[in-house]
């Protein structure tokens, strides 16, 4: 759900302006795996849980956050 879900509607937004998906989505990406990857070692933890802690996370930070941060973008321009 945290992947699939909100790559629908970044394609709603590809269609839109999609200057934003391409530029900002791998932004989006790249800040969310640094942010849970600190976070999930030392503060929170994610179910279910992985050797890999990160893994955990995987769809949140390729889906739910980058078109989160696309769509903030796009309200804002």
């Amino acid at each position: 759900m945290g992947f699939i879900l909100p790559w629908f509607l970044g394609l709603w937004l590809y269609k839109r302006e999609p200057k934003i998906i391409i530029l900002i989505a791998p932004i989006g990406i790249a800040v969310a795996f640094l942010i849970n990857d600190w976070g999930s070692n030392y503060f929170w933890q994610f179910k279910p849980v992985f050797r890999n802690v990160a893994l955990s996370a995987l769809p949140l930070n390729m889906g739910l956050y980058p078109i989160t941060v696309c769509f903030f973008i796009y309200l804002i321009f």
